[in-house]
């Protein structure tokens, strides 16, 4: 802490280090206050010869003067000074307190991870000799450009990678029958888990224009959970389109173990002219409680701490 020497104290004529004069010493202390007002604390002085300005530091905060500043005199501390600094420490101590406190209330973050369900059933599948277009394609990974670890690869990392899915439709997406253009798709995560998005890749061929979501717990009774509008996934029409990329939905987080898609308006308009359904993927987001890094601190040593600044700031002001 430095506080400016008044300029009246002519800190040039202290020709080397040691204890001030006993004359300068009034001069530090404003001169008007008497020697037995000087408390045991002491301050030192300093002066930058090049800058021609002049500071004094207390002793026990500063030990040494900084570069270029020279030590130049100490000198005791004016019980004033004493008491302020007191006053200051425990009104630090207090708001430190207050932030461990404040702190210690925060809960843990919160990540969430990519989960895959365990299993999933369709109301319709295309079948075809030779062909695979199960409801299973959509849900292991099947197309996929880049791999993720089922509950355990975090769910927005792996999206900012901006995955794709494959246009190839054998071994790698779902289709209902030819001729049914809406369907009902149940997924299993295999357990009750804390849900709050949905990762879709809407096939770009036959991909469905809505698709209302609902929960479940044990699979029998289904809430209404939220209506989605999936935009067309690209397809020119010839053998080599492109991939296509997921879409993001997310609601409040629930808690449960079956979603039940019911879809409807497939094809899109600007996909296959015959009438079914198709999906590449899904996958969810999980929200995980992560546990914190470090133990985190008793709110009785945070009162204490509180009660240890008040304390020492009672006591400076009943030292005025």
């Amino acid at each position: 802490m430095l506080v400016k020497i008044p300029k009246r104290m002519s800190i040039s004529s202290l020709i080397s280090p040691g204890r001030c004069p006993r004359r300068r010493q009034y001069y530090l202390a404003r001169s008007k206050r008497s020697r037995d007002e000087l408390g045991r604390g002491t301050v030192r002085a300093f002066y930058n010869v090049s800058l021609s300005q002049s500071f004094m530091s207390y002793k026990w905060l500063k030990l040494e003067a900084p570069v270029p500043w020279h030590t130049v005199c100490t000198l005791p501390l004016p019980r004033t000074y004493q008491r302020g600094v007191r006053s200051m420490i425990g009104k630090l101590i207090a708001v430190a307190a207050g932030i461990a406190l404040v702190l210690s209330q925060i809960g843990p973050a919160q990540a969430s991870v990519i989960t895959s369900p365990t299993g999933a059933t369709a109301s319709s599948t295309f079948v075809f000799s030779g062909l695979d277009f199960d409801i299973g394609n959509t849900i292991d990974h099947s197309g996929l450009s880049t791999n993720f670890i089922s509950g355990v690869s975090d769910f927005d990392a792996y999206l900012a990678g901006n995955p794709m899915h494959t246009s190839l439709a054998d071994h790698n997406e779902w289709f209902s029958q030819l001729g049914v253009p809406q369907a009902s798709i149940i997924y299993d995560l295999g357990s009750v888990k804390t849900v709050d998005r949905l990762a879709l890749w809407n096939e770009e061929f036959s991909g469905f224009g809505t698709g209302r979501i609902a929960y479940s717990l044990d699979g029998q009774t289904f809430l209404s959970l939220i209506s989605i509008s999936p935009v067309d996934s690209p397809f020119d029409g010839s053998p080599s389109d492109q991939p296509y990329g997921a879409q993001v939905f997310g609601w409040e987080t629930v808690s449960a173990r079956y979603f039940r898609f019911d879809v409807s308006g497939c094809p899109q308009p600007d996909g296959d002219p015959a009438l079914l359904c198709g999906i590449g993927e899904v996958a969810f987001s999980v929200v995980q409680q992560e546990p914190p890094l470090v133990p985190e601190p008793g709110t009785l040593s945070l009162l204490a701490l509180g009660l240890a600044g008040a304390g020492w700031i009672g006591r400076a002001s009943r030292s005025r």
